[in-house]
């Protein structure tokens, strides 16, 4: 005869069974989220290399297995770059609705404003709220380079309004004397939503001014297509004295947006980098 289930051995049970479903409904979040990090690397490296179609089909099937902020906001770029601007409505759209309190849309959409033309005061009411909203995941002294230096804010940055913005910086450049004691100090390629940044350390930086050794360091960061290394080498070396002077004992970092690898622009993009100071 068939035992009986008490009510306390089903309760057991039902407390079993609920912990294994959700073991595996963690695992397998997790492995989305993993999947996801590993197509939106393909896609920067798609687009460093200059294959825009190759990059939003990775970022596409990144966001198919989870909506990554930097995904979706990549995304958003990749189509802009590509003429495709009902894509980037629909895309900042959608990144609005998940994460409606990141600045990360308004940078871009005062990037894009500026670009086009735009209304001034459009471009400076997102620009605040980027920078009210941490910097829009920059901080502080990239989103100043970029609205200061890059090519895509020129237009702003002969409007009145940009008087305005300026008032609200809080952070400067500090270069003044040397450092003895360093965070950082190192030599690695990093890859963002906006751009990436090659970190030189301080004897890497030293060498900015011979072609051949600097070369030699860039070909090992870039390395696909074979030519990017050479390129940045060669930007680095004519730009060596700009460089070398970012240097307060600890090296330099060199930020370029993704609109610098805009095919279009070919090698005048790569040398377009802003140069800013490791800690």
């Amino acid at each position: 005869m068939r035992k009986a289930v008490t009510i306390g051995e089903y309760i057991l049970l039902s407390m079993y069974i609920a912990a294994i479903s959700s073991c595996g409904s963690s695992s397998s979040n997790t492995d989305d989220v993993g999947l996801a990090n590993q197509y939106l690397e393909s896609a920067y490296q798609d687009l460093q290399s200059g294959n825009q179609l190759q990059a939003l089909a990775d970022v596409n099937t990144s966001i198919s297995y989870t909506q990554l902020r930097d995904a979706l906001l990549l995304k958003a770029q990749i189509e802009y770059a590509m003429g495709d601007e009902a894509g980037w409505d629909a895309t900042l759209s959608q990144f609005n609705m998940i994460y409606p309190n990141d600045g990360g849309d308004d940078f871009l959409n005062a990037y894009r404003l500026s670009e086009k033309h735009g209304d001034a005061n459009l471009i400076l009411s997102d620009l605040e709220t980027a920078l009210n909203q941490n910097y829009a995941d920059l901080n502080c002294e990239i989103y100043w380079q970029i609205v200061e230096n890059d090519a895509g804010f020129a237009y702003f940055r002969e409007q009145p309004q940009y008087q305005t913005l300026e008032e609200l910086k809080t952070c400067d450049s500090g270069l003044e004397g040397s450092k003895t004691k360093c965070k950082e100090n190192f030599t690695k390629l990093l890859h963002h939503w906006w751009g990436l940044q090659f970190y030189l350390d301080h004897g890497d930086t030293q060498i900015a001014g011979y072609a051949a050794s600097i070369t030699a360091v860039c070909c090992k960061y870039f390395i696909e297509p074979p030519v990017l290394g050479w390129l940045v080498g060669t930007a680095i070396q004519l730009r060596a004295s700009e460089v070398k002077w970012h240097d307060r004992g600890c090296g330099i970092i060199l930020n370029w947006t993704w609109a610098n690898f805009n095919p279009g622009l070919g090698v005048a993009g790569v040398e377009a980098f802003v140069t800013t100071k490791q800690n």
